[in-house]
């Protein structure tokens, strides 16, 4: 296994699911943000005087959900915030409950790029399919690797192994925060970026969200970790040129056909990585 930045090849369902985020001083005082996989495009711009965010925008390139291109309007309490080395900061002064996930995190990204004074930042995140319940996530940084962890969840339960000290982790509830309190903040955002592109690319295995047929799912029901990266059925892309959005739920022959898993607008067909180099 290579340790090289993956690259991406348009045409390869069957391989690994990958994400690249990009963050980028274009001028004194502006960041420039990307985030994509297979069906996430978003981008971020941060306004900064160098102490503070004084503006901050965001677009939706290509998404899985009708509600994604809307959810840029729960930003803007994060303009005035100081700017943080933690990526994780803009959650004290906006609710991530309200926002798309990666919207979200993409504006803290922007928000740390900002004040660590870089020029470029590039994550490429890898989760090469399961074998016998088992895969090997990887995160490169720049081009270099700096994480390699094992992920099992042979008895449904997610956790790392033989890595320490991320196999002390609790995987769900308190990650984020575990990394925050447990490394200096560059080293604890590149946990943090692994670990959600992880929870984005291992939601099929899961589906923690299930609905019987006869039932209409509640919106608590609804949510990024409903969202299908396999290779049978997902979600269609929306791209900022088209007229429609996807359906907020799915046919009950799609339910049915994908283990009734509460997700939107899914149809059984394949969409092809487009990451771009």
């Amino acid at each position: 296994m290579s340790d090289d930045a993956p690259v991406v090849r348009v045409g390869d369902p069957g391989g690994s699911y990958r994400r690249r985020i990009r963050t980028t001083t274009v001028e004194n005082g502006v960041v420039e943000g990307g985030l994509e996989d297979d069906f996430h495009h978003f981008e971020v711009t941060l306004r900064h005087d160098g102490e503070r965010v004084t503006g901050i925008e965001a677009r939706s390139r290509r998404w899985p959900w009708a509600t994604c291109p809307d959810a840029a309007s729960q930003l803007p309490p994060i303009v005035g915030m100081p700017l943080s080395l933690r990526c994780t900061a803009i959650a004290a002064v906006a609710d991530p409950r309200m926002n798309c996930t990666h919207q979200f995190d993409l504006a803290g990204l922007c928000v740390s790029h900002a004040a660590r004074r870089l020029g470029r930042r590039q994550y490429d995140a890898e989760l090469p399919p399961a074998v016998d319940g088992m895969t090997a996530p990887r995160l490169w940084r720049d081009g270099e690797l700096v994480l390699a962890w094992t992920l099992s969840w042979r008895d449904g339960r997610p956790r790392l192994g033989d890595c320490p000290p991320y196999d002390r982790a609790p995987w769900r509830g308190g990650f984020f925060r575990w990394a925050d309190e447990t490394f200096d903040p560059e080293t604890a955002e590149a946990a943090i970026v692994l670990r959600r592109a992880c929870e984005i690319g291992m939601s099929e295995v899961e589906r923690p969200h299930r609905v019987r047929l006869a039932e209409r799912p509640e919106p608590d029901q609804l949510g990024e970790s409903t969202q299908s990266v396999d290779r049978l059925g997902r979600a269609t892309p929306r791209r900022h040129e088209e007229s429609s959005h996807t359906q907020l739920f799915p046919a009950l022959h799609v339910v049915v056909f994908l283990d009734r898993s509460a997700q939107a607008d899914l149809e059984r067909r394949v969409v092809a990585p487009v990451l771009a180099s």
